[in-house]
């Protein structure tokens, strides 16, 4: 929210949203979506406290306006400019209690819970140095006790912010880890990495019995098993990195909080911090903007019977089964007229084009033909690999098509 006011509240395509109700300094809506392969519904309410205390203690007084009538779930979060305890702000004036009893008579009102938090204390700072800084629990997520008894599992996150002066609040409800393994995909920001080519090579030089085909494959295998390897230990995730950044800055700004009177060296150490982590935001779009694309997950799908199928082997043996029938028909007819038409031929030399052996040449310019960042194959190879590692596998490619070649001649 700007200081001329307004909110917004922004969702994704699968998220049905109702509002209910909003002003500029809150919207109450209702929000249905699945969880997990489970239809769920909620109330929510984002607010903004005005930095006003007077308009503050108006707003607070409407609030309970909008609790549910029924036993609804309710999750109220947002930047209430309100704290509750003197643990709750650091710096400047003392917490002043009898400010805060309209807010938590509002609470009470509402008959709403604090969810917590994971994380450092405080939401906001007002970034000045020395003794000027002050740090306050401003924002925070409350819920009536029919959301706690239905979602038991809810974990509240004070995520860090290095460019605004709040931290954004990350609910995670309900989190059911996903214990299929990730399959193996390459990653053209790899490219970059100085000892990339050294691990390729090395699963290249891995000696491997059989076809060329077959030999091709194994080497592929080996070539994942390194990549992975260096990937998690030398180069390093991006996210890992941003991680441990952003762990690095808590833990100084935690130095900063304890300290009595903090020395230059730790801000300039905050800020040193805090560019790292901006250095690594702009690698991270870049590597976004150059290898872009878009994932979907199928929750559940109906079988012909209308049936619902949430299980994922389900689901994939539906989808197979539908594109299978899609094209067929179990009572063909055929129009006599269409065995009347006159179709164009294939001259004599186009037919012994279309039956020639398959040139070696052919096959690299069909490969440079392909667009580098195209979805991989199931080996998890983009077409980019290939571009760039044409040297290795062109003697087990060049062999498997000769291998190929004598097959059908022999046939």
């Amino acid at each position: 929210m700007s200081l001329s006011g307004g909110m917004w509240l922004l969702w994704e395509s699968f998220v049905k949203v109702e509002v209910l109700g909003s002003d500029s300094w809150f919207i109450h809506c209702n929000v249905d979506l699945s969880m997990n392969g489970k239809d769920e519904s909620f109330v929510l309410s984002c607010v903004y406290g005005n930095p006003k205390l007077a308009i503050r203690k108006m707003q607070w007084a409407v609030l309970p306006l909008l609790k549910p009538q029924n036993d609804e779930k309710w999750i109220v979060m947002g930047d209430f400019n309100d704290v509750t305890t003197q643990t709750e702000k650091r710096g400047g004036r003392p917490f002043n209690y009898v400010q805060a009893i309209p807010f938590l008579d509002m609470i009470a009102s509402c008959e709403l819970i604090d969810l917590g938090f994971i994380g450092n204390t405080f939401t906001w700072t007002n970034k000045q140095v020395g003794r000027r800084r002050i740090w306050e629990r401003l924002n925070r997520t409350l819920v009536n006790a029919a959301w706690i008894l239905h979602f038991v599992n809810t974990n509240v996150y004070h995520q860090m912010s290095m460019t605004y002066d709040h931290k954004f609040l990350v609910i995670e409800v309900c989190n059911e880890p996903n214990h299929l393994p990730r399959p193996f995909r390459f990653e053209a920001m790899w490219l970059q990495g100085s000892s990339y080519t050294e691990q390729v090579q090395l699963a290249f030089e891995v000696d491997a019995a059989g076809s060329p085909s077959f030999t091709l494959c194994n080497k592929l295998k080996q070539c994942q098993k390194n990549l992975k390897w260096w990937n998690k230990n030398i180069f390093g995730l991006l996210d890992t990195k941003m991680q441990d950044a952003q762990h690095r800055l808590e833990q100084i700004q935690y130095e900063i909080l304890t300290q009595t009177d903090p020395g230059d060296d730790l801000f300039a150490a905050e800020h040193t911090q805090i560019q790292r982590y901006n250095d690594l935001l702009v690698q991270q779009a870049t590597h976004w903007v150059k290898c872009r694309r878009q994932r979907s997950f199928i929750h559940r799908i109906s079988d012909p019977i209308g049936a619902i199928l949430t299980e994922r082997r389900q689901i994939g043996d539906r989808l197979t089964d539908f594109f299978a029938n899609l094209m067929t028909t179990s009572e063909p007819s055929l129009d006599s007229e269409i065995l009347n038409v006159e179709t164009p031929a294939l001259s004599t030399e186009d037919l012994l084009c279309l039956v020639k052996p398959i040139d070696n040449k052919e096959i690299l310019f069909a490969l440079k033909q392909m667009h580098p960042f195209k979805a991989p194959g199931p080996d998890g190879f983009q077409a980019i690999f290939f571009h760039h590692f044409w040297h290795l596998v062109r003697p087990q490619i060049h062999g498997g098509n000769t291998q190929m070649q004598k097959t059908l001649h022999g046939l």
